[in-house]
């Protein structure tokens, strides 16, 4: 049973790892993303584990397939199971109305430093 719906990375260590899913932004190849340092394995804090899912639920945008291509190779070469151009978890990339106001409610926009958007990569073991 899960004693919270949303914890700190410092928290994550806490937990079995299956029962962990990491919403990440960086879907479209950024080099300074949290998904591109974590499959390039320079980020401080989050790696990915040989058998982790990453799911990229966005399309790329024009001119990005490139980069974005380097990331899955990176994630690929880590071991991880990817799931992308999947049309079954393809999202718009703007978060909804309702979505939003039920994110602040429960003090989740803290997922998104920018609280307009919906980080689209989720990480899980």
């Amino acid at each position: 049973m899960f004693r919270k719906l949303i914890i700190s990375v410092e928290e994550i260590s806490k937990y079995n790892g299956e029962d962990v899913a990491v919403l990440c932004s960086g879907t479209q190849g950024e080099p300074v993303s949290a998904l591109h340092r974590m499959a390039k394995g320079s980020d401080r804090q989050l790696s990915i584990l040989p058998k982790d899912t990453v799911i990229i639920s966005a399309s790329p945008s024009p001119g990005n397939e490139k980069s974005i291509g380097r990331v899955v190779d990176y994630l690929y070469k880590l071991g991880a199971e990817v799931v992308h151009s999947d049309k079954r978890v393809n999202v718009s990339g703007m978060v909804a109305r309702r979505a939003h106001v039920y994110a602040q409610s429960h003090e989740t926009a803290s997922l998104c430093p920018d609280s307009r958007r919906v980080p689209h990569a989720i990480c899980s073991r």
